[in-house]
């Protein structure tokens, strides 16, 4: 940016009269100008790469110049007091002009009028007084309210508030220059790459009412995201989180979880200001409660954001059961199995990272069916994958594809900032734990660790067996918190909801099953298969097993846990009375 303001700076020199800028010449198309010449050539973007694509901006200025003598700050009075604000004002300016107006092509008018309604109608929330940004740095309010409409959150006190202003100012500067757009576009993604990761939230955030803030704030606590029976479908039916053109649900737990402490900071920030708090140090939030993964593997909140909303954006919104509201249950759930205990078995912050990570891509790209369909119909994935865990793989390569190889984006590598030795167990522990949660493994899975209990309660002499668990065979634990996340539903409050949505998803296989001529897939028959039987097979036989054997590990389950699945399959229990009664009487009218 610093190549765009000297250019800015030339400019202004050289067309200080009207005397020398017709020594430039009058040749309207703009290409008899030095100046030109010189905005057009690469040479002169700080970036190195071409600003042919925005030169229309320089170009309508030098016509100006030329043809009517006039400067941008000719056309009117620009009095908003913002850098986006001005910004605005001078594209009003140059578009309500009638000279200027009528110079330009169509491509030309087209460009700035998409760029006008982009500042007033996306942005809108970023348009920062001017009386704000120069007070910024002394006034907790000003910086605050600095940091809010443009997307961020930090004290006036706080680390980095110099720096953050300075980029301000430079974005008011950038908006005079022929090359405001370009400048403003840059300045945005630096100041989100450079901010205090206390300091960032969101444009999703930005975007909610006041009410939807404060219920979204108070659910992603610290505390709340910890709770065994929190509410994934509360979140997604606040007003602003879910639409048809958005789904930010994965987004906003991602980074209230993988971003603690700093994204509560950076709430709790918000809502204070919001409501009138105009106190310069917020303590209301306890930055010892959460991961810290930010500053120890070196990413910001805005990579992670970017990450998430990759993620969320091929997970399949049409599927009743494996989308994004799934994959946020299974990253909140993973996330409160480690807090009632299963931290003890992670040696070091880079396996929890990984475990977390491996919750929010676990189902990534699922198309709706499951492994044995794709066997069946000889699909592609199956294919590829030699019909061994393939969806599994196929939501691993998913994803790894965005951090490895040709196609890696660099924007969103979330796994950039590690050395290559941790970066390689990070990759592995992911890899492993996605793998794990092939149902296919499931009683493999649960009689390996029933197996390593048992000798383990037998043989040591430890009053805690468990503090004896090291390396491998606490990862394997680890791991399997996972695979216990992924079928939780029937251990949770909202047990009914969930069954709901996997049995819609099993009959639309089904139907595709019939359609296709295979042999219909066990509780995928809309005809046969009884809603309350299912679940309680499904509960006795997978589920409870794998809560008690967790409990051994992890005692708090005991009580947290199993209690909710007893009271669940009664609930089950007695709707299994009524289906059968249902079932009765309509054998007996039809005989």
């Amino acid at each position: 940016m610093k190549g765009c303001f000297k250019t800015f700076k030339r400019r202004k020199a050289k067309k200080s009269s009207k005397k020398e800028i017709e020594k430039n010449g009058n040749d309207s198309s703009g290409r008899g100008s030095p100046d030109n010449k010189e905005s057009d050539s690469p040479d002169n973007n700080a970036n190195g790469s071409s600003v042919r694509r925005v030169s229309f901006a320089s170009k309508v200025g030098g016509h100006m110049l030329r043809e009517n003598s006039l400067m941008l700050s000719d056309l009117t009075e620009v009095t908003t007091p913002s850098a986006f604000g001005v910004s605005v004002d001078v594209i009003e300016s140059i578009l309500k002009c009638p000279k200027v107006s009528a110079s330009l092509n169509p491509v030309q008018k087209s460009g700035l009028e998409k760029v006008y309604r982009y500042l007033n109608q996306e942005n809108a929330s970023m348009s920062i007084p001017g009386s704000i940004i120069d007070t910024c740095e002394t006034s907790s309010v000003s910086a605050y309210l600095a940091s809010e409409f443009g997307g961020i959150s930090f004290r006036a006190s706080g680390v980095d508030g110099a720096n953050v202003a300075r980029a301000l100012k430079s974005l008011r500067k950038a908006s005079k220059a022929n090359s405001f757009i370009r400048q403003l576009s840059n300045s945005v993604a630096e100041r989100n790459e450079s901010l205090p990761p206390s300091m960032y939230l969101p444009h999703e955030w930005n975007a909610l009412s006041t009410e939807s803030k404060m219920k979204l704030q108070s659910m992603l606590s610290w505390e709340s995201l910890s709770k065994w029976n929190f509410d994934v479908f509360e979140i997604s039916k606040i007003p602003g989180v879910e639409s048809d053109e958005v789904s930010s649900t994965l987004l906003f737990l991602g980074w209230a979880i993988v971003a603690s402490p700093h994204s509560q900071k950076a709430m709790s920030n918000s809502i204070d200001i919001s409501k009138g708090n105009t106190s310069s140090d917020n303590e209301s939030v306890e930055m010892s409660n959460g991961y810290n993964f930010v500053t120890k593997f070196n990413f910001s909140p805005n990579t992670l954001c970017q990450f998430l909303r990759s993620i969320a954006a091929d997970y399949v919104r049409k599927n009743p059961y494996h989308n994004a509201i799934h994959a946020s249950d299974v990253l909140q759930t993973t996330h409160s199995i480690l807090q009632l205990g299963g931290l003890a078995f992670s040696s070091g912050s880079l396996e929890t990272y990984s475990v977390l990570l491996a919750a929010i891509i676990h189902d990534v790209g699922h198309p709706g069916k499951n492994n044995a369909y794709m066997m069946n119909t000889f699909s592609d994935l199956s294919i590829r994958y030699n019909n061994i865990s393939i969806l599994e793989n196929h939501h691993l390569a998913l994803a790894f594809s965005r951090l490895l190889g040709a196609r890696r984006q660099r924007d969103l590598d979330i796994l950039g900032g590690l050395n290559p030795h941790d970066h390689e167990t990070a990759r592995k522990i992911i890899v492993d734990s996605v793998l794990g949660t092939d149902m296919s493994r499931h009683f493999t899975s649960i009689a390996t660790l029933k197996g390593r209990l048992d000798s383990l309660e037998k043989n040591s002499s430890a009053a805690d067996p468990r503090s004896e668990w090291k390396g491998e065979e606490a990862l394997f634990v680890l791991k399997f918190i996972l695979h216990a996340a992924d079928i939780s539903n029937p251990a949770k409050k909202f047990f009914v909801e969930w069954a709901d949505l996997v049995l819609e998803e099993f009959f639309a296989q089904g139907d595709a099953e019939m359609m296709h001529g295979l042999p219909v897939s066990p509780l995928c028959h809309r005809k046969t298969t009884g809603r309350a039987e299912s679940q309680i097979g499904f509960t006795n036989f997978v589920v409870k097993p794998t809560f008690e054997q967790l409990a051994r590990c992890i005692p708090a389950i005991r009580n947290e846990v199993l209690p909710t699945i007893e009271k669940n399959l009664s609930f089950w229990s007695a709707e299994k009375c009524k289906e059968d009664v249902e079932g009765k009487e309509v054998e007996e009218t039809n005989d």
